[in-house]
């Protein structure tokens, strides 16, 4: 309804936060759609910026504030455990499960995706909106994801749209560190961080 509906977004308020019961159309990367599970916890965020303060380049980042969001909410309701949930770019959220052998003996440890983060922006004169797309398990983490949003948003539009405060804590807890090409020549590269702008690896 948000994503395709730029003239019905410019009616409302902002912010705006819809909690979804079901989602018949939901969209992902590539094209994909699904039809949701019951008891997941899905809800879009309407927000409006001007272009004046939050130039085109830097909203790549606004998927990344979210996914903090997540960690923090995460680590407010599960202790410990929050450091089993990772992001991992550009919009997943995975949990890390520890497998074990017979004996009780750690074996290995298995990714498993809980959930993603879809960013949609539509442009009108000098603003931009930004529809947040939400998809994650755990209903009652809801309040705690949007309390931690509100706090990053703020200090995000507050240091002019730097998201040099951030990054530090989002790359300390993202699943990215190393790659191997699939291409000849194979090679393993590190990836260091992101750029200030435009969020490039």
């Amino acid at each position: 309804m948000l994503d395709k509906n730029p003239t019905f977004i410019r009616a409302l308020l902002t912010s705006l936060f819809s909690l979804a019961i079901y989602q018949l159309s939901g969209r992902g990367r590539g094209g994909n759609v699904w039809v949701s599970p019951t008891d997941y916890l899905q809800f879009p965020l309407l927000l409006r910026a001007l272009f004046t303060i939050f130039p085109a380049s830097r909203l790549v980042f606004i998927r990344y504030l979210f996914g903090i969001a997540v960690m923090n909410a995460c680590r407010h309701l599960l202790g410990k455990a929050e450091e089993k949930v990772r992001p991992k770019q550009p919009d997943d959220i995975y949990t890390v499960l520890d497998t074990f052998d017979q004996l009780g003996r750690q074996k290995s440890q298995e990714l498993k995706k809980v959930g993603d983060i879809l960013v949609t922006t539509s442009f009108v004169n000098n603003e931009v909106d930004v529809v947040i797309e939400r998809n994650l398990e755990l209903e009652k983490v809801t309040a705690c994801i949007m309390a931690s949003f509100e706090t990053i948003w703020t200090r995000f539009l507050a240091n002019h749209d730097s998201p040099t405060p951030f990054l530090d804590q989002y790359l300390n807890c993202w699943l990215h560190s190393w790659v191997t090409t699939s291409n000849p020549p194979v090679s393993t590269i590190r990836i260091v961080g992101m750029t200030a702008n435009f969020g490039l690896l």
